[in-house]
């Protein structure tokens, strides 16, 4: 059936594109399998989940830093461009003219 989470075997976590699902996917499949067959326990499914939520929330606190990073330097990089724009609005004509004047005496 096309969009379904379970391969044909029904063991296997399948993405709606047919492609395999993630590593914690089919890590929970084969957890879910085990307990329902009686070969696992429950306490090592649980401690095997439970380090596998530890993992994920660790990488959801490294993308939440990364993301405030990246904030941050964007809303720097905005402040400088305003700041430049203020400067150059306040620099005169006449000063635009000497810089130039000074660039193409140094080039000659």
């Amino acid at each position: 059936m096309p969009g379904s989470r379970c391969g044909s075997d029904g063991d296997a976590p399948v993405a709606s594109s047919g492609v395999a699902a993630s590593s914690a996917d089919s890590h929970v499949a084969a957890v879910g399998t085990q307990l329902r067959a009686g070969t696992g326990d429950a306490g090592s499914a649980m401690t095997s989940l439970s380090h596998t939520n530890a993992d994920m929330k660790a990488e959801q606190a490294r993308m939440h830093a990364e993301r405030k990073r990246v904030a941050a330097e964007l809303k720097n990089a905005q402040q400088r461009k305003r700041h430049m724009r203020t400067k150059a609005r306040q620099v005169s004509n006449e000063d635009w003219l000497a810089v130039l004047l000074l660039r193409q005496e140094r080039t000659s």
